[in-house]
């Protein structure tokens, strides 16, 4: 399956712009940066958890994904071989329509901040960004530079 995925920064959330979906708090990991294998633990305010373990390949907007969902304790047991540092994330997700939301990721290891929308095929993506672009949230398209790439933004906090 293929990931459609254009990231922005931001400055701030939306006031009332935007119908507030959820809060989680991500916990992740890399096993290898190329290719990108990671594994996450997704903590939901109720106290849910997910676990996953995600495969891509490529660059930019367009990439391959793979998702895997995992048991805790699989999680917890590639979490001890794998003996890295979590990378955490804050994530508030709003929706946009009935088809789309924005989640803005703001990292509590790294001062950098990020905001992702994820669209069904490139026809999407292109009908969406007169939208995506008119709210006063969304700034600058980084969907082309590597630092927002959470892949790097974790060998960054690994050199710490």
């Amino acid at each position: 399956m293929y990931e459609i995925e254009q990231k922005f920064i931001f400055d701030e959330l939306p006031q009332n712009e935007l119908e507030f979906i959820q809060h989680t708090i991500v916990y992740r990991q890399y096993l290898s940066s190329n290719p990108e294998i990671r594994i996450n633990r997704r903590v939901f305010d109720d106290g849910e958890e997910r676990y996953n373990l995600t495969f891509k390949s490529g660059k930019f907007l367009k990439r391959k994904e793979v998702k895997i969902r995992l048991s805790k304790e699989q999680y917890f047991d590639i979490i001890d071989v794998n003996c890295c540092k979590d990378l955490v994330f804050e994530v508030w997700e709003y929706a946009i329509d009935e088809m789309h939301s924005i989640s803005f990721k703001k990292c509590k290891d790294i001062d950098i901040c990020f905001a992702e929308v994820e669209y069904a095929d490139m026809e999407d993506y292109h009908k969406m960004q007169g939208k995506i672009k008119g709210y006063d949230f969304v700034k600058e398209d980084v969907t082309e530079n590597e630092k927002f790439y959470v892949k790097n933004i974790w060998r960054q906090f690994c050199e710490k």
